[in-house]
């Protein structure tokens, strides 16, 4: 027996023997995901051989016990590996890791605790509470789309809710509260006719390295009669030292519903002037919006899936337009255009442009809980960012259960 089985073996009794004691309720949910990824040239140069191919797969398992309907325990739990990668190599004795998805027996390491947390409601005070190692996400991922250590609160008062967020970004010592790096922020969610409103404001700050950060945002979604809308705005306004600067990240999105195919246009923009990246400076972004640019549905999880800039980059102008249709009751259709650049310099550097993506995804249920995804990314380089076109292809074959 794997020492891989052992570990959930293992993992699994500890549940259902907490879930005896504490518990009234089990339950299980969870996804598996293989990929066949290949792209060329994301570098935006055929000069150096980058041509990749390879099969990669992810496993996440939801353990949820409950005592009653206001109080339960949420563990999560994730496996990714490359299918007949090697690893990495072992400091002591220099031989490679035996990793999940290598021939071979015993594999070693690749088991990630990607949530860990508490959440107890308090009825009478209409107050929810989760404490512990969760997902964060605010301003849709543009300050923050990212698991963490931390604490919610949200309260009702009537149709608003007010949430609360502590997220502990750095624990660097104990016994130094100075070099701890924390951020606080409040919102709410508040309707006005057929849109919802969430003005936010947020802290980060490290007394050690004289850092602060404060963000003032809002978001707005709604939609007036077959239209879709939402603009979201948010404000940096930091200081570090004798150094000071603002940064700006805004979306904006309008989607036609015309019968069963939705039209949109979306616009983006973000970026720093007064960073030596141009970058707008987040707290733990996610901003994906391009396979081959950002990584798309086939994006970099693994040492497999890639993309050419990164999911997590900020110095952003791009314009996008698309559609998606549905063929039949288990089929779908959907492709974009996106043209994208740098919003502000990079130092002496002037802000460079990427170029013009064209994406394209089919999907289809086989049967209730299993899907496969079909499709890719096509990068018509600019010259500012190479000499050469860059594309990506992939399919994902998804079960839930």
């Amino acid at each position: 027996m794997s020492k891989f089985l052992k570990v959930m073996i293992v993992l699994l009794t500890i549940a259902l023997f907490a879930s005896a004691a504490i518990a009234s309720e089990l339950t299980v949910k969870g996804f598996y995901q293989v990929r066949g990824i290949s792209y060329n040239n994301l570098d935006g140069t055929d000069t150096t051989d980058d041509n990749a191919n390879g099969i990669d797969q992810r496993v996440r398992l939801y353990f949820n016990g409950s005592a009653n309907e206001n109080v339960k325990g949420v563990f999560v739990t994730e496996v990714d590996n490359v299918w007949g990668y090697a690893g990495a190599v072992d400091k002591d004795t220099g031989k490679p890791v035996k990793e999940v998805g290598r021939v071979g027996a015993d594999a070693k390491g690749q088991i990630e605790i990607k949530h860990a947390y508490l959440d107890v409601t308090l009825p009478d005070y209409s107050v929810n509470f989760k404490a512990g190692t969760q997902g964060f996400n605010q301003a849709n991922g543009l300050i923050i789309d990212d698991d963490a250590a931390g604490l919610k609160v949200a309260r009702k008062f009537g149709d608003i809710e007010v949430n609360f967020m502590w997220v502990k970004i750095e624990e660097n010592s104990i016994y130094d509260d100075a070099a701890d790096m924390d951020y606080y922020t409040v919102q709410a969610a508040l309707k006005a006719g057929s849109f919802k409103l969430v003005p936010l404001v947020g802290y980060v700050n490290q007394s050690s390295t004289d850092f602060t950060n404060l963000y003032l945002g809002a978001k707005a979604e709604g939609k007036v009669a077959m239209l879709g809308l939402s603009l979201n705005a948010v404000l940096s306004d930091w200081e570090q030292g004798n150094d000071d600067g603002t940064g700006i990240a805004a979306t904006a999105k309008a989607v036609v519903d015309l019968s069963g195919v939705n039209v949109y246009g979306a616009f983006g923009y973000m970026g720093d002037k007064d960073t030596a990246t141009g970058e707008f400076r987040d707290v733990s972004n996610y901003n994906n919006f391009a396979e081959v640019l950002t990584g798309g549905k086939f994006d970099g999880r693994g040492t497999v899936g890639n993309q050419a800039v990164s999911d997590t980059y900020m110095n952003w102008i791009y314009f996008k337009a698309g559609a998606s249709a549905k063929i039949g009751d288990k089929a779908s259709l959907e492709g974009a255009v996106i043209y994208a650049q740098q919003a502000e310099d990079v130092g002496a550097v002037d802000a460079l442009t990427y170029g013009t993506e064209v994406d394209a995804y089919y999907t289809r249920t086989l049967t209730p809980g299993a899907s496969i995804v079909v499709g890719g990314g096509y990068l018509f380089v600019d010259e500012d960012f190479g000499t050469d076109d860059a594309y990506k292809v992939g399919t994902a074959l998804t079960v839930k259960f």
